[in-house]
């Protein structure tokens, strides 16, 4: 996933939920340096775009059994 400030919060809202680990997501950057405090969280981090959306159509299939929640439940369970 592009570890842009949207892709990055999707990510982190993702293990948020708990509906996966943060192993499990792959983030990519340009510089792939500033992923660095990601990659010490347990995200798998890069630069390779292509990797990515080979990969993009598996996250696809992942989204369609993630429950919806609203901004409302993250913050209560994190509270």
């Amino acid at each position: 996933m592009g570890a842009g400030n949207i892709g990055l919060s999707i990510a982190q809202g993702i293990v948020r939920s708990g509906a996966c680990d943060a192993h499990q997501i792959h983030l990519t950057r340009r510089k792939v340096e500033r992923l660095d405090p990601e990659k010490e969280q347990g995200y798998q981090t890069g630069s390779d775009n292509i990797y990515t959306r080979c990969s993009y159509s598996m996250f696809k299939l992942l989204m369609i059994n993630v429950p919806k929640i609203s901004a409302r439940d993250v913050k209560n369970k994190h509270s």
